[in-house]
C-alpha cells in the first residue's frame, strides 16, 4: 500500500507509471490494439499470427520487440483451440514478456 502524510485525499491519484508488460485476454484481442490497448473498430490483424491486432503501422512497429517472440507460437496455440483456459494463456504470455523485456534490458544496458 500507499502510505500518506495527510496531504492526499482519498481518489487522489498519487503516482502513474506505464506498463512493464501487459498481454490482452483472447477474448480482448480482436477489440484492442495490442500495443496500447486502445479499442477501436479498424484494428489491423498480424499477417503472420492472425491474432494481433493494431491500430496502425506505428503501434505494430513499437510492438515488435516482444511480438516477435510471441508470434508462431501463438498462431499455434491459437490454432490449438481451448488447448489452454484463457486466463492460463494470458498469465504464460505475460511471464514470457516480462522476461523479454528483462532480457532487453540487460542487453541494453550491457552495451552501453
Amino acid at each position: 500500500g500507499t502510505l500518506s502524510n495527510g496531504g492526499a485525499k482519498a481518489g487522489q491519484v498519487l503516482l502513474t507509471e506505464d506498463a512493464y508488460a501487459f498481454i490482452l485476454l483472447a477474448s480482448q484481442r480482436h477489440r484492442r490494439c495490442a500495443s496500447c490497448a486502445s479499442t477501436s473498430s479498424a484494428l489491423r490483424r498480424c499477417s503472420l499470427c492472425r491474432q494481433a491486432r493494431y491500430c496502425g503501422a506505428g503501434c505494430q512497429r513499437r510492438d515488435w520487440p516482444l511480438h516477435r517472440h510471441e508470434c508462431a507460437p501463438l498462431r499455434k496455440l491459437c490454432e490449438q483451440a481451448a488447448a489452454l483456459p484463457e486466463v492460463a494463456e494470458a498469465e504464460l504470455l505475460l511471464a514470457a514478456r516480462c522476461l523479454w523485456q528483462r532480457e532487453a534490458a540487460t542487453a541494453t544496458a550491457t552495451a552501453t
